[in-house]
């Protein structure tokens, strides 16, 4: 037997002795490792580290969820980082992801209701300086949204909660599957709850957009994440009785006007003291 014949031989008997490998895989969604619009953001709120998902919509902005940077009482975090897109993303940060700070919060004035607490969930972040290397989506209009059928392709992309390498978060973006069939969504306030039956965000994953395929086969983005239905204690939704995830999502056409809106500042009440002076709150 000549040496090569030896070499293959020997190969083939190692295979066969060496356990099977299980494949790369994430939970509940699919690595898309050639995306250069969806970035990873990073939120000091509160005292403690959140992540959120978001999406590039031009050269100096990210739209994500308002939740994401605004805490319980209303303030917004003034500790804003971005990854670079299409890069690693590491929980904690570090040095190598390349994060750049926001320079100014944008928010969609409308407020949540008791019916509908997930409404005008939407911020734009503003940077002083632009990315590079990154795509622009395009943003879907009322018509275009109107013009989905009961089979649309319906997308969601985010940095959020994996099974992969025991991590918190994913390392890698990851796309997840939405239905937008007639029984599986309905919109109030511009907020769609919509379902899936194979895959879903998960906590992280908010913030992200949320696209889908026109006829044409362009993808556009439709919606921002909102907040996951029924989730679990591993941070992603739990099925109901009909074997179906759920999901909020905020739709971006009536509030992309206020991607450069500037929240007015509340007058401060003057105040008259026992001693007839007048201080300022």
């Amino acid at each position: 037997m000549s040496n090569l014949k030896k070499k293959i031989a020997f190969a083939f008997a190692l295979l066969l002795i060496l356990p099977a490998q299980p494949a790369h895989s994430v939970f509940n969604g699919e690595i898309q490792d050639k995306n250069s619009w969806v970035v990873a953001i990073t939120i000091q709120n509160g005292g403690k580290t959140l992540l959120c998902s978001g999406a590039i919509i031009d050269k100096t902005t990210v739209m994500t969820g308002k939740h994401c940077v605004v805490d319980s009482k209303g303030i917004v975090s003034s500790n804003i980082l971005i990854n670079q897109p299409g890069a690693y993303f590491y929980f904690p940060a570090t040095a190598e992801m390349q994060q750049r700070r926001v320079s100014k919060v944008a928010l969609v004035p409308i407020q949540p209701t008791k019916y509908v607490p997930d409404a005008g969930d939407i911020a734009f972040l503003h940077f002083a300086e632009p990315f590079s290397n990154f795509t622009i989506p395009e943003i879907a209009t009322e018509d275009q949204l109107k013009s989905l059928k009961p089979w649309s392709t319906i997308k969601g992309y985010g940095y959020g909660a994996t099974g992969e390498d025991g991590s918190i978060y994913s390392k890698e973006l990851r796309q997840y599957n939405l239905s937008w069939g007639n029984d599986d969504h309905y919109i109030d306030s511009n907020v769609v709850i919509i379902a899936s039956a194979t895959s879903i965000g998960c906590s992280g994953d908010s913030g992200g957009p949320i696209t889908a395929f026109l006829e044409d086969k362009r993808e556009v983005v439709i919606g921002v994440a909102a907040s996951i239905i029924n989730q679990g204690s591993n941070g992603c939704a739990q099925r109901d009785l009909n074997r179906l995830y759920f999901e909020n999502f905020n739709l971006v056409y009536p509030y992309i006007m206020y991607k450069n809106f500037t929240p007015p500042v509340p007058k401060k009440k003057l105040v008259v003291t026992k001693k007839k002076n007048i201080k300022r709150k």
